[in-house]
């Protein structure tokens, strides 16, 4: 199967891509609204809530508009290669975990629970501590 039949089958299949899908697909954290679909030889991670990924997908646009230079990107929508969105992921998702409940250690920890406590204690995706994960990021 070539590249472009692969890419518009996953697209028809795979209405909500999950924004922590390389994390995921790692092995190195979990969610519960997930779930693995398979197309040809790969493996990808598909959200079962539309409210949960639309709110996913904005906090990683959030800090990922916030880390250009951590990444040095020129252009806000310059793809970032897999290393980086790993480095993306986790560091959002550890930086998260450490202020709410003082471990950085995301494998145990659902990432749709750390989301929504994150928004519960900070109130809106604008008040999340985007400093310290860009920080994180950078190290």
């Amino acid at each position: 199967m070539d590249k472009e039949t692969l890419e518009r089958i996953n697209d028809d299949i795979q209405s909500l891509p999950c924004p922590f899908e390389k994390t995921l697909l790692a092995v190195r954290s979990q969610c519960l609204l997930t779930r693995k679909i398979f197309i040809a030889e790969r493996e990808s991670m598909q959200c079962t809530a539309p409210q949960a990924h639309q709110r996913c997908h904005a906090i990683l646009e959030l800090v990922r508009s916030n880390s250009r230079f951590t990444f040095g990107l020129r252009r806000e929508h310059d793809p970032l290669p897999h290393r980086k969105q790993m480095r993306l992921q986790e560091g959002t998702l550890r930086t998260l975990a450490n202020a709410l409940y003082g471990d950085n250690d995301i494998a145990t920890v659902n990432i749709n629970t750390l989301l929504t406590d994150a928004l519960q204690r900070y109130h809106s995706i604008d008040k999340l501590p985007i400093p310290d994960i860009v920080r994180t990021l950078a190290k």
